[in-house]
Order: structure tokens, then C-alpha cells, then sequence
């Protein structure tokens, strides 16, 4: 076997064990691009084994005839690479060209196989001989359309996206392009004696699979560590073959090629199954090929300079992911932290996982969270599956892990208490986390963290300390303002009626009312009319506080009886020109379950309301109904509205709105707040619907009593 046949031998041999490794690691995959990745690789394997034959001289057919069946696997890669391209770019647009393109292959093959490419082969010790017919140019002129369309393609999305790992990805591509190009070019040269377009091919295989994948990869020159680890198996199979022509001398080459074959699988299947071999040689590519890209000095001074700063923990974790990202090129990872209450972790921070977990948290007495908490050092994830006690974690302890794709795992202590943990995902570029990272990196990156989080709590605590008296200020003063109006307000409610009171006194007292026409009986009326007001002043106070009380049994309370008395007796005097309308449904409708008494003061407060705040000449309606089991009442004016921004407050005790439309009204704030009391006593509800400009309509509900309950099981049935 000379020289140039041992090529032909080695570079298609590895080529096919290199495009089956590749087929069996996406045959899982589903989709366009995977699709046609998979039939690149068939067509390129149909490519190197036809070449292989055709050196070797191997073939029972003519070497013209396996020069054409082999030039159907070949002239397929442009178009299949073009159709992998526009999948890749989702740029489905442009598959009518690939279907275009179908039709010319079709075309090219018509021409090839009928001797218009090729019309002979001649063989000599392992050099091919061709006579090229016009076909060649048809041909040429197919792929170099297909291949600089692709790279058309490619280089203007380079240049528009704004995702550097997508640009890394594209970066993948155009290699592969230049892969291809220099290989057909080479067929041009003296090259053409050696298999420079099948080694090429099996590259660009590689660095399709790596653009191609699920996950986010480094740039360019980092994937060289996965290639020289492959290497390792085209090594062996180099130095067996070359040993066995040695040692050997001439032997059959069909032998050589399978023996050889069968090593180089021997090998892969090796670094394969055996974990520490793998390992071992990815370290040693490591060190020799791709030394450490960080500083460790470097990135605790990173780490030290983002904790000094006095930041909450979910920020605190933001930065510090960010810096341990970039640094190890994780492809994610996670921080959790103690919650205040202790009881449980709760994830704060998350690195290259959004969108693929919510919140998360684990429970103290959790046997991964007693695991780190005794740990001296940072672990790996697979640790736990080797220790006996940690084999029965809790199944959502693995969800969580396998969620948040955690590979190695760094406690952060403090005086022997777990303050929090790293979870660590893989690494971009698949490199192991070396004895140094666990034992010593990250654990002291941890300490930095730890301190950092001992004063993040400190200032989280003295923010909620802060923010609670600024709320508890707030509040004081509030309080304060609400007791100068009630002072003010209960002052002015007062003098009125004791003014009057006290005049009318004087008049009795000296015998001079009848001087001032006015008789015994309008003296008496007037001074009783006063003296009620003061009394429902002071009413309205101790009312307050005593409804929330009150236990007497509830009993059924006919609403529309009770709404006609009220009317009847509002003075409606104070209020010249104000028409009360009362709509109520034709059908009778059902008691309620409530204590008549409070349901009055309820109704007359609502209907006061609405009179005071109306102007002279507008209506106040009244609607009742039934609405399933609740009768609802409606009180609507068309007074001057309540503005949105103070419809919340309105509920309070002696608030009383706008100033500019309350300051000529009479009371203290007092008729809204127990409205709301006796409705929360009832269980039912009230809503408020105003605008201003356009009046207001307060609306509630209370339970119909609809069955004969005894009043103990009343409350039972209201609440049920």
C-alpha cells in the first residue's frame, strides 16, 4: 500500500466514524435543521466511503462508475447545507429555492450519470486519472450558486443580529463555508492527489453539529478543546495503521481498514464509557492546550469590590452571578439565600435561566440543605448520588437541580450557619470543575458572599426599620391632621346648636320671647330640634365604637318598610327642593336577616348623605331588588361626585373629602364610617360608583332571608 492509499484509507475511515458519533448524538433531535444536518451527514459519509473505493481501487464495479455514484453523494452538500442555512437562519421564505434546487440536482445527476461530467477513470497505485466532459461546468455552476447564496446569507445576518452567542453561531457557518470552498478549490490543485475535501468535510460535519446545538456555546476558538479530544481517537487509529505496515509490512488493505476501523471505535467507545480516561485528557488538553482564562485573584478582587457595596440580597446575587459567570463560562446559575422567617431557601438570583424557573425555595430540614450546611467545601451535583445518606433526597430537591441544570454546588457559611448556596451549571465549553475551583476558588468567592450578605441583611433590616417609621410618621401625622378637622369640625357642630341653645335660654330666662314674636311652643320645638342635634352628634361617637359589638340575635327586617320610614322621617327642610324617589320591583320582596336599628342608622346615613351633598332642585333615587339570594339597594344623587383618588378614604373615620365642597356641610365624618361597620357586621357589601361632576351611587347588598333560621344559626348561614 503506498503512501497516498493509507490516506485514502485513514482520513475516510475516521471521517465515518466521526459523521456515525455525530448521527447517534442528534438522533433524538427533531425538526427541519436536524433533519438536514442528518442527511449532510449521510450524503458526506456516501461521499468518503466512494472515495475510499475509488483510491483503493477496491470496487467491483469499473472506477468510472463508482466515480459517478460518488459524485451523487458530493454534488448533494452544497444544496443540503443551503437547506440546513435557512433553518438555521428561519428564513423558510426561501425554501421554494432549496425546492428549486431539488430539481437542479436532479438535473446535474442526469448529466453525471450519463458520462457528461465524467467520461473516464483511470486508477494508478492509489492516483485518480479523470477526462472531464462539459457537464463539469453545469455542475460547478450549481454548487458555487448554492455555497456563496449560503454565505450570502450568513454574513448578512452576522452583521444585523445583536446576539453575540447567535453571531458566534453564524461565526460556526461561515467556516463551515470556507471548509467547503478550500476543499473543492483543492480538487483544483496537485492536491487533488490527496483526500484534502474529505478531511475539510468531516470539520465542517463538526462545526455544524456544534453551531446546530441546543445550547449556548463560546466563540470559535474555544470549541478547539472538544477537536483535539476527538483527535485523540484519528491519533490511535494514525498509529495502529502506521505500526501495522511497519511491523506487518504488505497486507491486504481491506484487512488494515477494518482492524484499523475497529480500533478507532474501540478508542472513542472508551472515552466514552470510562469517564476518568475522559476526564483525564480533557485536563490534560487543559493544560497543555487551553491554560486557566480566569484569574482567581482577579475575581475575588471582582467579587470583593461588588460586595463592598451595601445592596439587597436578589441584587446582591444579580451582580455576583455575573462576575461568576463570565468568568468560569457557566451556561447558568443560581443563588439561593436564608429566608428572615429561617425556615426554608429561597432562590434570589438566576444566571442565563430566564424564563425556565419561577420561584423556588427549599425547606431547612431538607437533606440537601443539611448536606451543605456541613459541607467544607463546594461539591459536585454527582456527589450526591454516591453518598449513601443523600441517595433518598426528596424528589423535588432533583427537579429543582435538574431545573436549574446544577453541576456543582458551593455553600455559603457563617459561623457554621448555612447563610445560602451556588447552584453552578455546566460549563460552556463541557471543561470539568477542577479540585482547585471546589476545594478553594469557590469557596472563598463564598466567604466574600457570606459577608456580603451578613451586612445586605443589616441594611435590609435597617430599611425595613426605616421604612416602617417613615410609614408609622406617615400615619402620625395623618392621625394628627384627622384630629385638628375633628376638633375643628366638632367645634363648629357644637356652637351652632349651643349658640341657639343658649340664646333661646337668655329669651326664657328673661321673659323677652314673647317680645320677639315668638311663641312658648316654637321656643320649645326649637330648643328640642337643637338638643336632638347635639344629641345625634354625640351619638354618632359612641355609635361608632359599639356596632362592631353588638351581639343581640339578627331577625328578619322588611328593607323597604324601613327605607319609607327613614324618608319620612328626614328633615328634609334643611334641604329645599330635594325630591326623594323610591323605585322598588312590583313583587313583594324578602326580608333580610340584621338588627333593625342598625340597618336604619345604615339608611338614613346614606339617604342624609345624599340630600346634604345634592343641589336645590335635583332628585335622590332610591331602587331596591333582588338579586339570587341578596336584596340590593341603590342611594344615587346628583351631587358634585367624589374624585377616584379619594373614593378609598372615604370609609375612614372623620374624613370628609374636599375641603372646597364640604366646609359649608355639617357633621364630623362619621356617616360613611358607620355605613361601612354595619355592613361589615351583616356580612354583605358596598360599593361606591361616582364621578365627579356627575353625583354618586352607593350601592350594597345584604342576605335575604330567604328560610326560617333560628337566630343562633344565622351567623352560620351568613357566612356560609
Amino acid at each position: 500500500m503506498t503512501p497516498v492509499q493509507f490516506l485514502w484509507v485513514l482520513i475516510p475511515a475516521v471521517s465515518c466514524i466521526l459523521y456515525v458519533t455525530l448521527f447517534i448524538l442528534r438522533r433524538q433531535d427533531v425538526g427541519d435543521m436536524a433533519r438536514w444536518f442528518q442527511v449532510f451527514l449521510f450524503a458526506a459519509a456516501w461521499w468518503s466511503l466512494g472515495s475510499m473505493l475509488l483510491h483503493l481501487d477496491l470496487g467491483p464495479a469499473p472506477a468510472v462508475w463508482i466515480q459517478r455514484v460518488t459524485l451523487v453523494g458530493s454534488l448533494a452538500i452544497p444544496l443540503i447545507f443551503f437547506g440546513f442555512v435557512i433553518h438555521f437562519l428561519s428564513r423558510r421564505n426561501l425554501l421554494p429555492w432549496a425546492s428549486w434546487g431539488v430539481l437542479f440536482y436532479l438535473g446535474v445527476q442526469i448529466v453525471n450519470l450519463n458520462g457528461y461530467v465524467v467520461s473516464d477513470v483511470q486508477v494508478v497505485r492509489g492516483e485518480v486519472f479523470q477526462d472531464l466532459e462539459w457537464g463539469v461546468m453545469v455542475a460547478s455552476i450549481y454548487w458555487s450558486f448554492y455555497i456563496y447564496f449560503a454565505a450570502f446569507l450568513l454574513i448578512r445576518e452576522m452583521t444585523l443580529t445583536e446576539d453575540a452567542a447567535f453571531r458566534s453561531r453564524v461565526k460556526y457557518n461561515l467556516v463551515v463555508l470556507a471548509l467547503l470552498w478550500a476543499g473543492n478549490t483543492a480538487n483544483a490543485t496537485a492536491l487533488q492527489a490527496y483526500p484534502v475535501d474529505l478531511l475539510l468535510a468531516a470539520v465542517a460535519a463538526l462545526l455544524i453539529f456544534v453551531s446546530s446545538s441546543r445550547y449556548q456555546f463560546l466563540e470559535v476558538e474555544r470549541s478547539f478543546r472538544r477537536l483535539l479530544l476527538l483527535l485523540v481517537v484519528g491519533v490511535t487509529y494514525v498509529v495502529f495503521a502506521s505500526l501495522s505496515l511497519n511491523i506487518l509490512g504488505h497486507i491486504d488493505p481491506r484487512y488494515l481498514a477494518t482492524v484499523s476501523v475497529a480500533v478507532g471505535v474501540l478508542t472513542a467507545l472508551l472515552l466514552y464509557s470510562y469517564p476518568p480516561l475522559r476526564q483525564g485528557l480533557l485536563g490534560f488538553i487543559d493544560r497543555v492546550f487551553l491554560p486557566q482564562q480566569y484569574d482567581s485573584a482577579e475575581l475575588i478582587y471582582a467579587i470583593s469590590r461588588r460586595t463592598n457595596h451595601l445592596l439587597l440580597p436578589a441584587a446582591l446575587g444579580a451582580q455576583v452571578l455575573a462576575e461568576i459567570g463570565r468568568a468560569f463560562e457557566l451556561s447558568a446559575a443560581a443563588m439561593f439565600v436564608r429566608s428572615s422567617a429561617q425556615d426554608e431557601y429561597e432562590l434570589v438570583a438566576a444566571y442565563n435561566l430566564e424564563g425556565e424557573i419561577g420561584a423556588a425555595h427549599l425547606r431547612a430540614d431538607s437533606p440537601l440543605i443539611r448536606e451543605l450546611s456541613a459541607a467544607p467545601q463546594a461539591m459536585h451535583v454527582d456527589r450526591l448520588r454516591e453518598l449513601p445518606r443523600l441517595r433518598a433526597l426528596w424528589i423535588s430537591e432533583w427537579q429543582l437541580l435538574e431545573a436549574l441544570r446544577a453541576q456543582a454546588l458551593a455553600p455559603i457559611l457563617s459561623e457554621n450557619r448555612l447563610e445560602g448556596f451556588f447552584t453552578l451549571g455546566p460549563k460552556l465549553g463541557g471543561e470539568p470543575y477542577t479540585r482547585q475551583e471546589l476545594r478553594v476558588t469557590l469557596p472563598t468567592l463564598a466567604n466574600q458572599v457570606s459577608i456580603a450578605l451578613a451586612n445586605s441583611r443589616s441594611y435590609a433590616e435597617a430599611q425595613a426599620r426605616a421604612d416602617a417609621l417613615a410609614q408609622m410618621n406617615e400615619e402620625l401625622r395623618r392621625l394628627d391632621r384627622m384630629k385638628d378637622e375633628l376638633l375643628q369640625n366638632l367645634s363648629h357642630e357644637l356652637r351652632t346648636p349651643l349658640a341657639v341653645l343658649h340664646g333661646y335660654a337668655e329669651l326664657l330666662q328673661d321673659g323677652m320671647y314673647e317680645k320677639v314674636g315668638i311663641s312658648a311652643d316654637e321656643l320649645s320645638a326649637t330648643i328640642m330640634r337643637q338638643s336632638a342635634r347635639l344629641g345625634l352628634l354625640v351619638n354618632d361617637i359612641v355609635y361608632l365604637t359599639q356596632i362592631e359589638h353588638d351581639t343581640r340575635p339578627f331577625e328578619p327586617v322588611d328593607l323597604v318598610e324601613l327605607l319609607e320610614a327613614c324618608v319620612r322621617d328626614l328633615d328634609l327642610s334643611l334641604k329645599p327642593g330635594v325630591e326623594v324617589v323610591i323605585r322598588k320591583p312590583e313583587a313583594p320582596l324578602p326580608a333580610v336577616w340584621g338588627l333593625a336599628h342598625r340597618l336604619y342608622q345604615l339608611v338614613n346615613n346614606l339617604l342624609d348623605n345624599a340630600i346634604k351633598y345634592s343641589p336645590a332642585g335635583s332628585r335622590v333615587q332610591v331602587s331596591l331588588a333582588q338579586q339570587g339570594e341578596e336584596v340590593v339597594m341603590a342611594v344615587s344623587d346628583q351631587g358634585p361626585g367624589i374624585d377616584a383618588a379619594q373614593q378609598a378614604q372615604i370609609w375612614d373615620r372623620f374624613y370628609r373629602g374636599d375641603a372646597s365642597l364640604t366646609s359649608d356641610k355639617r357633621g364630623l365624618g362619621l356617616g360613611l364610617a358607620i355605613v361601612k361597620k354595619v355592613i361589615d357586621l351583616h356580612k354583605g357589601w358596598i360599593v361606591l360608583e361616582s364621578q365627579p361632576g356627575r353625583g354618586s351611587t352607593f350601592r350594597f347588598g345584604l342576605r335575604a332571608a330567604t328560610i326560617d333560621l333560628s337566630p343562633p344559626l344565622l351567623e352560620e348561614q351568613l357566612l356560609a
